[in-house]
């Protein structure tokens, strides 16, 4: 009797077991297909919101660039030769703003080279009121005379470029004075011995993309309200 009660004990023991493990792989299923769910929702919450960014990106480039379109119209229009002038003013200022704001956390913080850097920039303020306003007068005769601007165009955003590198190089050379970087010296020298080649290579480039029907700022005519 005993073995018998022994093996129904047994047996039972196996059911219970058995259900329990059944129990416990339907909980794990569930907590899988939940987990599973949570997930999928997840992705789709992310493709939206995606979605919704680039969207929301194109519209509002667009909008600003209408914006920008309709001020470069007003300024062309309402100021004529004096708005690059005005242009070039507000833009320095700004400049000179942030290279003060530069200098000044740079010489909280200690940093010597961003303070030297800082420093040369300021210095140089009237080298960026000079090319602000190189800038304005091309884009102002780009926009009055397209015709007469194309031929142009290379040459005059070559000796634009050819400006920016130089100022590029003459601050590089003075921020070394602190780095000693051995790379950046090289870069330096070989750059300040070459700034013909360099006006050149960008005229060359700039002629190339006027040749295939690429090159920014012609074929755009007049500003249109």
């Amino acid at each position: 009797m005993a073995a018998g009660r022994t093996k129904k004990k047994k047996g039972k023991t196996r059911k219970d077991t058995g259900k329990k493990s059944g129990r416990k792989s339907k909980k794990t299923e569930g907590k899988d297909s939940f987990d599973k769910r949570m997930e999928d929702f997840g992705e789709e919450v992310g493709k939206l919101g995606e979605e919704f960014g680039e969207r929301f990106g194109e519209a509002f480039g667009r909008e600003m660039e209408h914006r920008a379109h309709k001020f470069h119209w007003w300024c062309f229009s309402t100021l004529g030769l004096i708005g690059p002038i005005i242009g070039s003013l507000v833009g320095t200022l700004f400049l000179a703003i942030v290279f003060w704001i530069v200098y000044g956390m740079a010489a909280l913080a200690g940093v010597e080279f961003i303070e030297v850097f800082a420093t040369f920039l300021l210095k140089n303020i009237a080298v960026f009121f000079l090319l602000f306003l190189y800038s304005g007068y091309k884009d102002y005769f780009s926009k009055a005379f397209p015709q007469a601007y194309k031929p142009l165009s290379p040459i005059l955003g070559a000796f634009g470029l050819t400006i920016v590198v130089w100022i590029l190089v003459k601050a590089a050379d003075v921020s070394n004075l602190s780095l000693q970087n051995a790379v950046l010296e090289s870069l330096v020298s070989f750059f300040q011995g070459k700034l013909a080649w360099v006006f050149l290579f960008f005229t060359l480039v700039g002629y190339l993309l006027l040749f295939v029907g690429k090159y920014p700022g012609v074929n755009r005519g007049e500003w249109k309200h």
